[in-house]
């Protein structure tokens, strides 16, 4: 089963090594879509791949009774659905992350309560000698 189908349509085959991502605005007429990957030690694939994606563009009417429109750019809806599956990878490693951190502190914690105790039964048996 394929969790990504809008990567794996863009040709990315490992989403897993997925770090983060950019999106730049080309003006009106484009966007760009820069993946940056964590590779693994000695990989030959490269460490960032771009993609370009067009803006259609459309006609609104602002105001029925003047019958004036503007034209407006849209994203691609295929790059939104990219930005969704990117987003659900990302953020799923920053909530792994988040919870690495927690954990380093909470140990931190308990490393330092567990030396005071040590220090405090240390100068307990100096006092008694």
């Amino acid at each position: 089963m394929n969790n990504f189908p809008t990567l794996t349509e863009m040709g990315i085959s490992h989403p897993e090594e997925i770090s983060d991502y950019v999106l730049r605005t080309q003006g009106e007429v484009s966007d760009t879509l820069k993946i940056i990957y964590k590779r693994g030690k000695g990989s030959f694939l490269p460490q960032s791949r771009s993609y370009k994606f067009g803006r259609a563009a459309n006609t609104l009417l602002t105001d029925s009774g003047t019958s004036s429109t503007e034209r407006v750019h849209e994203i691609s809806p295929f790059l939104q659905l990219a930005i969704v599956e990117l987003d659900s990878i990302v953020n799923a490693k920053r909530v792994a992350l988040s919870e690495k951190d927690q954990l380093l502190s909470e140990l931190l914690e308990l490393e330092q309560t567990v030396q005071g105790a040590i220090a405090d039964i240390r100068d307990r048996i100096v006092r008694l000698s």
